[in-house]
């Protein structure tokens, strides 16, 4: 299983990145969405889809940036990382979407900032 892992990390990173870009812009778009269309904003787009994408890009993060640290020693990813999962349980007490969006782009520059520190130390992508 490690090496299978080992092996396709490259996928994995791009994963993470995806799910948090994909949170991000659906963070940003959701008031919009919500005032243009609030109809297909209830149904379509729900409080259920972003937490299903926030918590499987935390879960993904917290598997890639911890493995990817000890490579690279970089505490960046991590403390972004940190810094975006704080947001994402404020938010669950506060219910301000800004903090979504706010953890969303924090995060998706955290897996950016670790992708590069991957792509540095990885000779082999």
């Amino acid at each position: 299983m490690k090496k299978f892992i080992a092996k396709h990390s490259h996928i994995l990173h791009k994963v993470g990145l995806s799910l948090s870009f994909l949170c991000a812009i659906h963070c940003l778009a959701m008031p919009f969405i919500l005032v243009a269309l609030p109809f297909a904003g209830q149904s379509f787009l729900s409080e259920n889809s972003e937490m299903v994408l926030i918590f499987s890009s935390l879960i993904l993060g917290v598997f890639i940036l911890y493995k990817d640290f000890k490579h690279h020693d970089s505490k960046v990813p991590l403390l972004l990382f940190a810094i975006s999962f704080l947001l994402v349980i404020s938010h669950l007490f506060l219910h301000y979407h800004t903090l979504l969006s706010f953890s969303s782009v924090i995060m998706a520059v955290a897996y950016f900032r670790n992708w590069q520190l991957h792509r540095s130390m990885c000779h082999t992508h």
